[in-house]
């Protein structure tokens, strides 16, 4: 549920996707992603489409997951 109560669900958990499936990655902003930065089965779908060279998107906060997604970061 979103911070104005609209509904959204995942078809997949972030744990089963392969970053190789898609040819972007769009980080949507709001709260989620301070949650989502946390998460390393969240971060790790970024990095891996990061480091092949697909388009990596953030909206708003979501620049929080790519800065957590930096090589130089555990």
């Amino acid at each position: 549920m979103s911070r104005h109560e609209y509904p959204a669900w995942s078809d997949v958990a972030a744990a089963d996707v392969s970053a190789e499936a898609f040819d972007a990655v769009i980080v949507p902003g709001g709260f989620a992603p301070d949650m989502m930065r946390r998460q390393p089965a969240m971060v790790r779908p970024v990095r891996d489409a990061r480091d092949r060279g697909a388009v990596v998107a953030a909206i708003c906060h979501a620049a929080w997951v790519l800065v957590a997604s930096a090589p130089n970061l555990p």
